[in-house]
């Protein structure tokens, strides 16, 4: 199994996102996960793993990257930061587990949650402005 990841200023997204997995981990060119460079090295590693551990517990559950891509499509529910958040989504279990590996990353790398989410914030308002 191959997994590749790579890291793009935020503007090269498919859509507006920080983090994105186009292939999934049954692809047969191997999985592919995009992230946005947010400026410190540490952030992209905490968006690439939770990516990499949504893409994981997807593949297990069933659940596709085009499944995720068609769920991120939907109108964004008022009250909600993100598609993964909302419960309504397929990848919603995922998205959760995969947060919490993530803070507990960044917490170990010695990220600051407020600022770190402003730098993702940041890298999120300058990605296309498109639909998956």
């Amino acid at each position: 199994m191959t997994i590749t990841i790579r890291v793009v200023p935020p503007e090269q997204q498919r859509y507006k996102t920080v983090g994105d997995w186009p292939r999934d981990l049954s692809h047969p060119d191997g999985a592919e996960i995009i992230v946005s460079d947010t400026g410190d090295w540490r952030e992209s590693i905490c968006i690439a793993v939770h990516e990499l551990m949504e893409a994981i517990v997807c593949k297990q559950q069933g659940i596709t990257a085009a499944m995720v891509d068609a769920d991120d499509a939907l109108p964004l529910t008022e009250g909600y930061d993100e598609h993964g958040d909302m419960p309504t989504v397929r990848y919603h279990e995922a998205h959760d587990f995969a947060m919490t590996i993530e803070r507990a990353l960044a917490h170990k790398l010695g990220l600051d949650w407020k600022v770190y989410s402003d730098h993702i914030d940041a890298a999120y308002d300058r990605a296309p402005d498109v639909k998956p």
